[in-house]
C-alpha cells in the first residue's frame, strides 16, 4: 500500500535542521446524537425522527438541527498520541433528501456548540430553559441567481468544520453542532431543507458508513522531523580551506570563476522515514510535495541559486573546494528578494528520486 507524504525542509540558517514531513491519513465519525427543534412545536423532541429538518422562520415554521459525535474526541485523541498527528481537515457530511424549494437563494449556517443538550430531550421549551449558544463558522450555500431560481438538490454536501474540530482536539468541550438558516432570498415556495438523520436505515454505497446518515470525516498529517546534519560552503578562492564548522553558510557568484557554493544532506532522513512511516522501501512512499525553505537573512542583496544533487559521499568537515564531491543540475532554481525572509524551493522530484533509490 502506497502511503501519501508531503516533505517540508526547514533550513534555519546553516545550523542543524529540522525538515517535517506529513503523511495524510482519513477517519470517519458518525454522528451518533442528532435532532432538530420545530419553534412551531416548542415542546415537541425529534430525536427519533428520520430526518433533520432546517428551515426559514420567514416561509415556514424555523426550524434548527443539532448533531454531535461522542466518539471524535476519544478517537482524535488516540490517534495524535499514536501517530503524532495534527488535524489538517474536517468535514461534515450531510445527506439532502429532499430537494429545497426552487426558486431560492439558500445558505445554511452551521456553529459550534457551547452548552448540554440530548438527542431525547432537546425541545425549544428545553433549549429555553437550558440555553445554548453557538458560534457561526461555516456556511453550505446553494444557488446564485433568484431571478431563475435554484435549489439544494438532493445528495451529499459538506461543510468545513475544521475550526470547530481543532477547537474540541484543544481542549474545548464537544457540544455538537447547531444548523440554522442564513441569509436567502425567497421568490416563491417553502425553504425548507431535510437532511437524513442517524436513525435512518437508507443505504448508500457512496458513504464509508454505508447509509445517508450524517458523518464527520477528519483528515490528519503526521509530522516528523529530521535533522539536516551536515551543511558546508566551499571558495574557490580558498580551494583548501573547510567551512563545516561555520555558522554561516554562503551562497554567491561574481563571476564565472568566482561561486561560493553551499552543500546540505540529512543522513538521517530515509532511515528516519521508514522507522516513522511503518515501512522497509521507501519506494512505496507516493510523494505528494517537498520543499526546502532556507532562511535568508540580508535585507540588502538579492540572490538566485541552481539546486544540485550531490552523487557521492561528503564529510562537512573535510569537504573543501578541491575535494568537492561530483554533482547534477536539477534546473531547479530559487530566487530570495532583498529582505529577511524565508526562501521556499520545490525539490519534490529530488527528493522523489531519493525515495525511489534513483539517485544516491
Amino acid at each position: 500500500m502506497q502511503k501519501r507524504v508531503i516533505l517540508t525542509v526547514l533550513i534555519m540558517g546553516v545550523l542543524q535542521i529540522p525538515d517535517v514531513t506529513f503523511s495524510a491519513t482519513v477517519k470517519y465519525f458518525p454522528i451518533d446524537q442528532d435532532t432538530y427543534v420545530d419553534y412551531a412545536q416548542p415542546g415537541t423532541n425529534y430525536g427519533t425522527s428520520t430526518n433533520i429538518v432546517v428551515s426559514s422562520p420567514l416561509v415556514s415554521a424555523r426550524c434548527d438541527g443539532l448533531l454531535k459525535s461522542t466518539s471524535l474526541n476519544p478517537l482524535i485523541a488516540e490517534f495524535h498520541c499514536f501517530n503524532g498527528s495534527r488535524i489538517y481537515k474536517a468535514t461534515l457530511w450531510l445527506y439532502q433528501n429532499t430537494a429545497a424549494s426552487t426558486g431560492q437563494v439558500v445558505d445554511l449556517s452551521v456553529g459550534q456548540i457551547t452548552g448540554q443538550w440530548g438527542q431525547n430531550t432537546a425541545t425549544v421549551d428545553y433549549l429555553s430553559a437550558n440555553p445554548i449558544s453557538w458560534s457561526d463558522f461555516a456556511i453550505l450555500r446553494a444557488g446564485v441567481n433568484p431571478a431563475v431560481g435554484s435549489s439544494l438538490a438532493a445528495g451529499w454536501y459538506g461543510i468545513n468544520i475544521t475550526i470547530a474540530a481543532k477547537n474540541w482536539f484543544n481542549g474545548a468541550p464537544n457540544d455538537g453542532l447547531y444548523i440554522t438558516t442564513g441569509s436567502f432570498n425567497v421568490m416563491n415556495g417553502q425553504y425548507v431543507n431535510q437532511f437524513s438523520s442517524s436513525n435512518t436505515t437508507e443505504t448508500d454505497e457512496i458513504s464509508p458508513m454505508g447509509t445517508k446518515a450524517p458523518y464527520i470525516e477528519v483528515e490528519f498529517r503526521s509530522q516528523y522531523e529530521f535533522p539536516v546534519d551536515q551543511d558546508a560552503d566551499i571558495d574557490p578562492t580558498l580551494p583548501y580551506s573547510n567551512r563545516g564548522a561555520a555558522n554561516n553558510m554562503y551562497v554567491w557568484h561574481s563571476n564565472p570563476t568566482n561561486t561560493m557554493t553551499g552543500l546540505l544532506q540529512s543522513t538521517t532522513l530515509i532511515d528516519g522515514l521508514k522507522a516513522q512511516m511503518g515501512v522497509s522501501d521507501t519506494a512505496n512512499i507516493d510523494l505528494v510535495s517537498a520543499e526546502l525553505r532556507l532562511y535568508h537573512p540580508d535585507f540588502y542583496r538579492q540572490m538566485g541559486a541552481s539546486i544540485f544533487v550531490i552523487n557521492e559521499p561528503w564529510n562537512e568537515l573535510t569537504v573543501t573546494y578541491d575535494n568537492q564531491p561530483s554533482s547534477t543540475n536539477t534546473w531547479v532554481y530559487y530566487y530570495a528578494d532583498d529582505k529577511i525572509d524565508w526562501v521556499r524551493v520545490d525539490v519534490t522530484e529530488i527528493v522523489r528520486d531519493w525515495l525511489k533509490g534513483n539517485k544516491p
